[in-house]
């Protein structure tokens, strides 16, 4: 279970970034029904994605790939920035985000998503959050009302940002009704130790951990 939203997800999830093609790898639907079939089979139901990954491709390559087999997935995507070229931009106010929500379902191929995200992924956005509170606020009530998203969660960046995220997400618990917190986790990168992971437990919100192998350098993928 994922913390107290009620969502059951499989420990292990399927993140798309490199789907967009931003890692250098351009994937075709073929390729995503192929993994997406190989992770039924292995039980994993989970899948992280995001609006700015490349003007929502890697979202149009999910609801292309899934098809009819929507409801045997859990997907979670991101909000506040908008994709342009060679740049993203903020998008926080309440407009924007309904509008990049109703772009995200149509690209996902689905009228429903499990875990909107806010976007927390750069210093200057807790700035953005903090001037937009009442917008995100009403955006996302709007949202849950409409039986558009089922839960609310945050996605934070680097772990420079999780003292200060921390405290932001305290904010965010209280006034947005986050429910999840998802973070870069792993042996070489434990920030969330400290400042996120005891702000979870007393508010029983649910982990996210990406990056777990530190993109393959903490496995036989680089050798010292």
């Amino acid at each position: 279970m994922l913390g107290k939203t009620g969502i059951k997800v499989s420990v292990v999830g399927i993140e798309t970034h490199q789907w967009s093609g931003m890692g250098g790898k351009f994937f075709t639907v073929s390729d995503i029904r192929a993994i997406l079939k190989r992770a039924e089979k292995l039980g994993i139901n989970f899948i992280d994605t995001s609006e700015c990954y490349f003007f929502h491709s890697a979202e149009r390559l999910i609801g292309e790939a899934l098809g009819k087999n929507r409801k045997k997935f859990i997907i979670a995507t991101k909000f506040g920035h908008k994709s342009e070229p060679q740049r993203i931009i903020p998008a926080w106010t309440k407009e924007a985000i309904q509008k990049s929500l109703e772009n995200s379902l149509k690209a996902l191929n689905t009228d429903y998503i499990d875990l909107y995200q806010i976007h927390l992924n750069r210093a200057e956005d807790m700035m953005h959050i903090r001037e937009n509170i009442r917008g995100i606020k009403t955006a996302l009530r709007w949202a849950k009302r409409m039986g558009k998203i089922r839960a609310a969660g945050v996605c934070l960046g680097d772990d420079n940002l999780y003292d200060m995220g921390g405290r932001l997400t305290t904010m965010m618990i209280q006034e947005l009704g986050v429910q999840t917190v998802q973070v870069r986790y792993n042996r070489l990168q434990r920030g969330a130790e400290r400042h996120i992971f005891p702000l979870a437990k007393k508010h029983n919100l649910g982990i996210i951990a990406r990056v777990p192998l530190a993109k393959g350098y903490l496995s036989t993928r680089f050798k010292p």
